[in-house]
């Protein structure tokens, strides 16, 4: 559906200056960033696991896609 939008509708986007990283990495763990607050292990993992789920439970709702 990409070809509804027009040019003329894309609005410009300010960056966050704060900002959270979670990366994955691949093993059950990650990495969690977010100003001075860093740390590793299961715990990032899970933190990253449940925001990504509860972001495509919101999606899919509007969507009106059937969970996976």
């Amino acid at each position: 559906m990409a070809w509804r939008f027009l040019p003329e509708e894309i609005q410009p986007v300010t960056p966050q200056k704060i900002y959270l990283l979670i990366f994955n990495l691949g093993d059950g763990s990650g990495v969690f960033a977010r100003k001075r607050l860093v740390f590793g292990g299961n715990l990032a993992f899970k933190i990253k696991n449940y925001i990504e789920a509860s972001f495509m439970r919101r999606f899919q709702k509007i969507c009106g896609t059937p969970a996976i």
